[in-house]
């Protein structure tokens, strides 16, 4: 994907697709990410989000982050102070905020693959499917084929 781009954000169109990758390696999304998605939406293609960290938007049971690596809300009461005052910024900040609401709002945001959590997970979102998959050393993969809209019969 990222063929000499910019590591933190890059965009292939493939088969009139916008694959978006977007690193959320730091645990949070940073202000330069927010824009250039913004650009990529007024596209008007199709988007499939790539990312290594699950993106956990509503109606999940886990907090709402970017890139945190999940917290439901039952762990995040468990956990102590210093872990608490170590998270915080991350699930307050608002560039991620701003980031979810686009994904969620957006119409156009299809499915975010990710990985790190080493679970093989499929979430109905607000807006989009989230796909986690496996870990790879454990034989963990998943396919995916992608067709042209007109394509695709009603049932």
């Amino acid at each position: 994907m990222y063929q000499g781009k910019d590591w933190l954000i890059s965009s292939t169109v493939v088969g009139g697709i916008n694959f978006i990758a977007l690193d959320n390696s730091v645990e949070y999304a940073q202000k330069e990410q927010v824009e250039f998605f913004k650009n990529q939406i007024e596209r008007g293609l199709p988007i499939i989000v790539l990312c290594h960290i699950p993106v956990y938007g509503p109606p999940s049971d886990f907090i709402a982050t970017f890139g945190h690596p999940g917290m439901d809300s039952i762990s995040w009461s468990n956990q102590t102070e210093k872990v608490k005052t170590y998270y915080e910024p991350v699930f307050n900040n608002p560039h991620s905020n701003e980031l979810l609401d686009i994904l969620q709002s957006s119409g156009i945001v299809v499915a975010v693959l990710t990985g790190h959590s080493h679970e093989d997970k499929v979430q109905a979102t607000s807006g989009y499917v989230h796909y986690t998959t496996a870990a790879a050393s454990l034989g963990g993969y998943r396919s995916f084929s992608f067709y042209p809209m007109s394509s695709v019969e009603a049932p």
